[in-house]
């Protein structure tokens, strides 16, 4: 049957995502080769999606705003499914938020990828589960 779907997953870092800050051994940056290889996939005849994740700690509801139009406008996406940073319990960021007192939504169902349940360092709960 073959290759029917491709999930890329987008990392948004502290200049956006198409920022060349970063090469690869090739000399490209991330989002070139991201370019290059959704290209590849849909002349092939597959779906392409991206998962995009929104909280780090630099994101600012401008920001977010910014790389998604940024996303549309450069990637050959047919598909942005979005997600929540989420701590979840036992993992090492949970760890470290809980060490550091920071506030965690109580209540473990809403750590689904799609409630904010931590504080966020630039956005409250409210400008977060908006953006």
């Amino acid at each position: 049957m073959g290759l029917l779907d491709v999930l890329n997953g987008m990392q948004n870092g502290p200049h956006g995502p198409s920022h060349p800050s970063t090469q690869s051994n090739s000399g490209m940056s991330p989002m070139t080769m991201a370019i290059l290889a959704l290209l590849a996939w849909k002349a092939v005849g597959c779906f392409t999606y991206a998962g995009y994740i929104i909280g780090f700690p630099n994101d600012t509801p401008e920001s977010i705003v910014r790389d998604i139009k940024i996303i549309q406008r450069e990637l050959p996406l047919d598909l942005l499914e979005f997600f929540f940073l989420t701590p979840l319990p036992g993992s090492e960021d949970h760890k470290k938020l809980w060490t550091a007192g920071v506030p965690m939504d109580p209540d473990m169902n809403r750590y689904d990828l799609e409630h904010a349940c931590t504080a966020h360092p630039k956005m409250s709960k409210e400008e977060w589960e908006r953006t």
